[in-house]
């Protein structure tokens, strides 16, 4: 027997896997401190792990037993949902043997994500708005992991990272050694516990950072990432509901029809579309969102009078 804190197992059992005829059996409750099963409903002792003496003195057997009786656990759920979450968190704590004050933590932080699940999307990228798979057991695999290193228990982080999440792949031990499912829910719930946290969450930070990391991949002049800072201002209220990736698209392509042209602005669309892979489509629908005024131009009056003094 291990204890607790670290992963007993490499692979996870079949009612993780969902397998619903184990579903429909009531999910015991594991004490791996106490060496025992309990009954959630009841709070009833009905198997021991391993011989454990608590410190309580007992005349006969029968008050033993009753000292070692837990409270009922049973408690109230929301929905049918909420339920459901609860049980796939307890059963995938159990198999690694988290403690089970992280497995409330973990289906606290669950619950949370399902209520607001509509307002974490909107600004989150495409890619992982449709990562947040709150009944699937990766995902909730992969919250414990996130929580883990969180709270400091980085054992129990280091062990869920060595398990293998499918054709003996580890789920994470580097960018390179990594299950790609695991990976894309990993780096989703970062995002979603920042946000769930408000770890200082600012809506125009995101922007500006949407911006810099944009303007690094392409190579733009320092010209233009200060002037996208500059439109963001205003384009972080006329765009409001979109992502901030959206809204920094659109003040750097602003920024640049005003630094070098409409010309420019042609092959910075293009670039977006080819290097960073984003949809031809989503770029016409920001752009018709901008409002008049935003792509006001400058570039013609100065680089004329510019050439016309060089000449």
């Amino acid at each position: 027997m291990e204890m607790q804190g670290g992963a007993r197992s490499s692979q996870l059992s079949s009612y993780d896997r969902e397998d619903k005829e184990i579903k429909n059996m009531r999910e015991l409750i594991y004490d791996y401190s106490r060496g025992e099963i309990i009954d959630p409903e009841t709070g009833e002792v009905i198997d021991q792990i391993y011989d454990y003496m608590p410190n309580a003195r007992a005349s006969d057997y029968a008050e033993w037993l009753s000292k070692i009786h837990h409270s009922p656990l049973r408690r109230e759920f929301r929905d049918k949902k909420d339920k459901e979450i609860y049980l796939l968190v307890q059963s995938v704590g159990a198999e690694i043997g988290a403690p089970r004050w992280l497995r409330e933590e973990v289906f606290q932080f669950l619950r949370k994500a399902k209520e607001k699940k509509s307002s974490i999307q909107s600004v989150l990228s495409r890619r992982r708005q449709g990562a947040i798979k709150l009944h699937d057991w990766k995902f909730v695999l992969a919250t414990y992991y996130v929580l883990s290193k969180k709270r400091g228990l980085y054992d129990l982080a280091e062990s869920i990272g060595s398990m293998k999440c499918g054709d003996e792949v580890p789920c994470y031990r580097s960018k390179k050694l990594k299950d790609d499912t695991f990976y894309r829910f990993m780096t989703t719930l970062e995002d979603v516990y920042r946000i769930l946290t408000q770890e200082n969450f600012d809506y125009r930070r995101e922007v500006e950072e949407a911006i810099r990391r944009i303007c690094q991949k392409l190579t733009l002049p320092p010209a233009v990432l200060d002037k996208a800072i500059e439109k963001s201002k205003r384009l972080v209220n006329d765009l409001g509901g979109s992502r901030p990736r959206n809204v920094a698209i659109a003040s750097l392509l602003a920024a640049t029809n005003v630094v070098s042209g409409p010309e420019e602005v042609k092959r910075a669309r293009e670039r977006m579309i080819k290097e960073l892979k984003i949809p031809e489509s989503s770029i016409r629908e920001i752009m018709r969102r901008v409002p008049d005024g935003v792509f006001e131009v400058v570039y013609c009056i100065f680089y004329r009078l510019v050439s016309s003094s060089a000449t």
